[in-house]
């Protein structure tokens, strides 16, 4: 009998230990993501966790967190400084542990908190009177849905109209430098350059390629997509009027047509990165006709 009380004395110690080791995993334990591409959409998923004893130690929950974790080569991963404006001396670092103010309600962001990870959040967003407006959000998607169906028919100058303003709304709701408004920026360029406006397609691509080196890992969709493009797209020089401009002038229309007959029926957002591949190869041979017309 004594035998017997202790073994289940021992039992319910080894549970009762396991359990607490399972709880400090459960609230400690972060997400690992990666970045898919899935027809061309660039997306985050979950593809495992993994705990970090020292970073679990010190990096605290911020609903506006100025800062990330990106995970390096599968595991490895690195607290990246989110934030535009930097941080200050002796300023916290802050994460998010999943809940973020620009994606969810503060009623909903703090109750799956709570379930969570135990606690009651008062960050800053958190404790604020001022009540959340999160219609933005539907109207970005309104004007992206019709980007993508002005696309799917070849209308790229009204995808570009309804792209460019769905990137201004998103600027009203994410913050200046977040990855997702680079997305979207890359998105816009695509859809630039389809329509033929080269110049500003790159100013586009670059744009999105300086928060996307900064913030993501190097094999990013989006990131390789906008170093390629600004590879093949050399950034304009800056010249002199001279009398040899006026064959200058109307060269770039006469590409735009030329181009349009080799990738002008891509319609599909899945066909818009090889049009762009097509198209560059059309405006390099447009250019090496155009030097062999002058010499």
């Amino acid at each position: 009998a004594v035998a017997e009380k202790l073994w289940l004395g021992s039992a319910a110690e080894a549970a009762q230990m396991i359990f607490a080791w399972l709880s400090k995993v459960r609230v400690n334990a972060v997400a690992v993501t990666a970045v898919s591409d899935k027809d061309g959409d660039v997306s985050t998923c979950k593809v495992g966790l993994a705990l970090y004893p020292e970073l679990a130690a010190s990096v605290n929950h911020d609903c506006r967190p100025n800062a990330l974790l990106r995970f390096v080569g599968g595991m490895r991963v690195e607290l990246i400084v989110a934030s535009v404006s930097g941080v200050q001396l002796g300023e916290e670092l802050t994460i998010s542990y999943g809940p973020i103010a620009s994606s969810m309600p503060r009623g909903a962001r703090k109750a799956a908190l709570l379930h969570q990870y135990g606690f009651a959040c008062c960050c800053a967003a958190c404790s604020t009177p001022e009540a959340e407006d999160f219609s933005w959000r539907e109207r970005a998607e309104a004007l992206d849905q019709q980007a993508r169906q002005a696309a799917n028919a070849g209308n790229w100058r009204a995808a570009v109209v309804a792209c460019s303003a769905a990137l201004d709304v998103l600027r009203s709701g994410y913050a200046k430098g977040d990855v997702e408004l680079a997305r979207e920026q890359c998105k816009l360029a695509g859809l630039t350059f389809q329509a033929g406006d080269v110049l500003h397609a790159r100013e586009h691509w670059l744009a999105a390629a300086e928060t996307l080196k900064l913030l993501t890992v190097p094999e990013d969709p989006d990131l390789l997509e906008a170093e390629e493009m600004l590879r093949r797209l050399p950034a304009a020089k800056p010249r002199h009027k001279s009398s040899c401009d006026v064959q200058q002038v109307n060269r770039p229309k006469a590409d735009a047509h030329f181009a349009e007959q080799r990738f002008g029926t891509a319609s599909s957002h899945s066909e818009v990165k090889s049009a762009m591949r097509r198209m560059c190869a059309s405006f390099e041979a447009a250019d090496r006709q155009h030097v062999a017309q002058k010499a």
